[in-house]
């Protein structure tokens, strides 16, 4: 029987004797043993499978069918039966009964007309009269357009409450027609309004969702009309929606424009999520197609009027989460913004920004779709690259303020010499301070520091704690405090100084500028010289690059692996195996241009314009040249000319040329394929010349961006670096470039994007010094320490609810960042990717965020209004840092937020390199506790310094030298001693002789 359920796709079966007892079930439902005569016991005589008992017994040999109707034990869903006799011999024994399976289920169209009419009577009450998330009529116009509608769906109402005749049917077709045009005029009565109100609200893309839903629709009720009978005049309209359907989808995710210009323009859908809907309702379209067509010439259709229903159900299903999404996305985009001063430090010497600006995007994503928080409002960081430069920060602060005084607060900030000027600024200036990292320990002090709050975690304590811990277990004696930029550390060197004597430890401190190779070289070489037969315990204070070329100083300085290298705070994960900060950033840079589409429309744009310049390329070049190569420079926006050349110029001259200075380049150039330099910033020399190998080689052609362009070319998909050269059109200084192919958005590649490096740019250490590979590097930082901020909550915690983020706990939000940074947020724009995240801090800024979102929503309850917290008394202001420091409290996915005074509290942990791989090997609490996890830190790859042998040799080969000459001569001195004095015994014993 079971094997029949699952074969057959059966619901249940049954064998009932005649007695009315079901004597077996498969599935064992409620009815399962009970007895179905109709004068029985049984609780479900009356059921459907009553019914099909009682029918088969009295027609046992047909088969009987019982409609759908709810079954009891099947928790009150809709069954259906086929019941039948069975015989033995011809006498009849027992019934056979099977419930039919739930995809046999018909359509209840009935209680689905019953249902949207309701929906449609409480849509036109919240409409007419006002009721979230509608509002009243805006204007007098759109009210009788709304009423009018009204009236027709009343008159519509009343025919579905009627008998369903043929009659009721051609009137409400009729009416149908009425109803859609009514709406129509009614919708772009509104979108008009809209538009004239917020040209920026995508009004357009929202009506076209929607028609091409109410198109899907229409195009099924056709369907079952023309299907049913009597209705073919319809035929000939299903070619026509067709044609308008796909045109309307194709509008959809491709757009119709450039730039948004005109109320009908659609922007392109450039989600991944809103990608991804379309491609499920093109394929649902697919699939429905070609009955459509077939239906609409009167060809056979071999699909049962069921299968052509739910085959037009997927596409409508499918189309009502497009249009839904389109309007709830941009109901959250054009929601009232309530916007944070973000500068964050994208680039610099710790660039922990690209971290915090996806991390805080996926955090205002969440909190501003689900509207739980601040519903009616937008939360935004507005985010500017501060560069970890004091002077930087500070000035992002006070033009952003001069532009716009409306900023609800200021968040981000990660470097402790930004966070200390802008503290200050926030408090004249009454806006509420969160940094998402700044763990320096002077801010803890609330005095000194009266605005400033801050999620990152100070380490000075607990790693001094691991320090003294370590001293202690291994028996150290010295320490050396290596330092970059001696004005920028020479405090902390001196308190470290401090700290360290303090344990025990005899202390020197060298230090270094990171630019001065040879001397950070000389101060491996003198730590080499001061620890023979020592241990080697040096702490690093400074930039990642200064780091890594200490590193690789003790490679070319050749000192014993097994240094106990030790630092704090965060940095970028594994930063030790990958090239420098500013490095991957003009990388990263050039592959986020050149995946974007804006470089892609703009070197479209160009080429067009170059290719329609003049009848001939050489004309183009030497007029375009003429015109352009000037003693302006950068500062020209575009030449004198009705051509479209200088129309493309002045519209993306000043995006280009702002990127310039952003990224601090020299030159940024477009080629095309031929190798003709369409466009550049700067316009040297090089600028409308070709650089293409052969005979339309121009004069700069063998330069190096002549390589750089021909190097792009051959290998489009990779960059292409070449090292500083001289470079004519740069008065012949020194030049450096990166290049790389670009494609359109087939893949067709249309061209070479490059740039000229700052004159100040540096290769990474591993690139210019052949003994630091990666590899080696890796080898020589074994069993390095690091101390940092923990960054998430206790194991115990990781699956608490996080009250900002509903459905996500700790774990899973964290989880989804990760994915995040590979794929990039807003989903589905690579060119946001986080390639080297400073995970340890990566929940900072999503609970920062939500810190944010919490403090607003403390003074919106407090009755403030939204002007009120824009534009702050001094009680607002006071209000908003108050709660920042004594009654926030809620789980984040850093782990508890609260804090005290400035400071967040939170675990830290002890790192170490083991095979290549940062692990976790203790754990420093709250009280500054430190706990080892397993057997702690690994201390057999700390080796001691050894005295070398060749330096034996020099000590030994005087000694040896001496005793090689010496002893010869001291020997034939004796020898010849005891000659002269066995000759003067002989000759005193001969006188001696003589005389007796």
């Amino acid at each position: 029987g079971e094997w029949k359920v699952y074969a057959r796709n059966y619901y249940d079966i049954f064998f009932f004797d005649l007695g009315g007892n079901l004597i077996y079930s498969v599935y064992k439902e409620l009815d399962y043993a009970t007895n179905f005569l109709a004068d029985g016991p049984g609780e479900w005589k009356d059921s459907g499978l009553g019914k099909a008992f009682r029918a088969a017994v009295a027609n046992p040999d047909g088969i009987n069918i019982i409609d759908w109707e709810p079954y009891g034990p099947s928790y009150g869903a809709l069954a259906s039966f086929l019941s039948t006799g069975v015989r033995r011999a011809g006498e009849l024994i027992g019934v056979f009964c099977t419930q039919l399976p739930p995809e046999f289920t018909p359509r209840n169209s009935s209680a689905r007309l019953e249902t949207g009419t309701q929906a449609m009577n409480k849509i036109f009450e919240d409409y007419k009269f006002g009721g979230l998330p509608a509002h009243p009529p805006p204007s007098e116009p759109i009210s009788w357009k709304l009423f009018n509608l009204s009236d027709i769906w009343t008159g519509l109402g009343a025919d579905f409450a009627g008998p369903a005749t043929l009659d009721v049917l051609n009137r409400v077709v009729a009416k149908s027609a009425d109803f859609a045009s009514y709406a129509e005029a009614l919708s772009t009565a509104t979108q008009d309004m809209a538009y004239a109100q917020v040209p920026a609200l995508p009004g357009y893309k929202m009506s076209m969702a929607a028609a091409n839903l109410a198109l899907l629709q229409k195009i099924q009720r056709n369907l079952v009309l023309i299907y049913s009978g009597g209705y073919d005049g319809f035929r000939s309209s299903l070619l026509t929606d067709i044609t308008f359907f796909e045109k309307n989808q194709a509008l959809l995710r491709d757009g119709n424009m450039n730039r948004r210009l005109a109320q009908s323009d659609i922007a392109r859908t450039e989600s991944f999520e809103g990608l991804t809907m379309l491609d499920v309702a093109d394929s649902a379209w697919a699939a429905m197609k070609p009955i459509v067509e077939n239906i609409a010439v009167g060809a056979t259709v071999t699909e049962t009027l069921k299968s052509i229903v739910e085959l037009s159900d997927d596409a409508v299903e499918a189309m009502q989460k497009v249009q839904t999404f389109f309007s709830s996305t941009t109901r959250t985009t054009t929601m009232l913004a309530l916007e944070l001063l973000a500068p964050m430090p994208m680039t610099g010497s710790w660039a922990a920004g690209t971290t915090f600006r996806l991390a805080a995007r996926l955090a205002e994503g969440i909190i501003n779709q689900d509207q739980l928080l601040l519903p009616g409002y937008r939360l935004q960081h507005v985010i500017f690259d501060d560069k970890c430069d004091e002077s930087v920060g500070s000035d992002i602060v006070v033009s952003a303020m001069a532009e716009k005084d409306t900023y609800v607060g200021i968040g981000g900030m990660g470097c402790d010499r930004v966070c200390r000027p802008i503290s200050s600024l926030a408090t004249s200036l009454r806006l509420p301070f969160l940094s998402y990292e700044c763990p320096s320990p002077d801010f803890s002090d609330t005095l000194g520091y009266p605005a400033l709050a801050r999620m990152g975690t100070v380490t000075k304590t607990p790693m001094l704690t691991t320090v003294e811990t370590l001293k202690g277990l291994n028996g150290w004696t010295k320490l050396f405090i290596l330092s970059g930029d001696p004005a920028f550390y020479q405090v902390q060197v001196e308190q470290y100084t401090q700290d360290f004597q303090a344990m025990g430890f005899g202390v020197e401190s060298l230090s270094a500028y990171e630019s001065r190779w040879n001397d950070i070289k000389g101060i491996m070489a003198s730590i080499k010289g001061r620890t023979k037969g020592l241990e080697r315990v040096l702490f690093v204070l400074g930039s990642e690059t200064f780091y890594r070329k200490l590193v690789c100083a003790s490679i070319t300085e050749g000192l014993q692996k097994g240094i106990v290298w030790i630092s704090e705070g965060t940095w970028r994960s594994q930063w030790w195996k990958k090239t420098d900060l500013l490095t991957s950033a003009h990388r990263q840079w050039l592959r986020e241009d050149v995946g974007g589409l804006q470089l892609k429309q703009a070197f479209a744009d160009f080429k067009a314009a170059w290719d329609s310049f003049r009848p001939t390329v050489e004309a183009t070049r030497q007029d375009l040249f003429d015109l352009y190569v000037t003693d302006q420079k950068d500062e020209l926006a575009y030449a004198d000319g009705d051509e479209r050349y200088h129309g493309v110029h002045a519209k993306y001259h000043p995006i280009y040329r702002q990127k310039l200075y952003d990224r601090a380049y020299y030159d940024i150039f477009f080629f095309d394929l031929e190798g003709d330099l369409i466009y550049s910033v700067f316009k040297e020399t090089d600028y409308a010349t070709n650089f293409a190998a052969g005979a339309s080689a121009g004069a700069w052609s063998d330069s190096g961006l002549g390589e750089a362009f021909r190097g792009a070319l051959a290998n489009p998909d990779n960059l292409t670096y070449i090292d500083w050269s001289p470079y004519g059109p740069s008065a012949y200084a020194d030049a450096a470039f990166f290049s790389t192919g670009l494609r359109d958005e087939d893949g067709l590649l249309i061209g070479v994007y490059a740039i000229q490096l700052p004159p100040e740019y540096e290769r990474s250490i591993e690139d210019t010094v052949e003994e630091c590979s990666f590899e080696t590097i890796t080898e020589a930082f074994q069993g390095a320490i690091n101390v940092a901020g923990l960054g998430r909550p206790v194991e115990e915690n990781m699956e608490k609810p996080l009250p900002c983020f509903k459905g996500y706990s700790p774990r899973s939000l964290l989880s989804l960042l990760d994915l995040r940074f590979e794929t990039g947020y807003p989903v589905g724009d690579p060119t946001l990717r986080v390639e080297d995240p400073y995970f340890d801090v990566k929940a900072n800024a999503v609970d920062g965020t939500c810190a944010f979102a919490f403090g607003l929503q403390y003074l919106m309850r407090q009755g403030h209004t939204v002007q009120q917290i824009q534009r702050r008394d001094s009680d607002v202001y006071q209000k908003f840092t108050n709660f920042f420091r004594t009654d926030m409290n809620f789980q984040g996915a850093s782990g508890l937020v609260k804090f005290e005074g400035n400071d967040k509290k939170n675990l830290l942990m002890v790192q170490q390199i083991q095979n290549g791989q940062n692990v976790e090997v203790g754990l420093i609490s709250e009280n500054g506790t430190l706990g080892w996890i397993g057997n702690g830190t690994d201390n057999t790859v700390w080796q001691v310094e050894p005295a070398e042998t060749f330096e034996l040799m020099w000590v030994l080969h005087p000694i040896a030298l001496t005793l090689a000459i010496g002893c010869p001569c001291l020997f034939g001195c004796y020898i010849g001693y005891r000659l002269r004095k066995a000759a003067l015994n002989a000759q005193s014993q001969s006188q001696s002789q003589s005389a007796h």
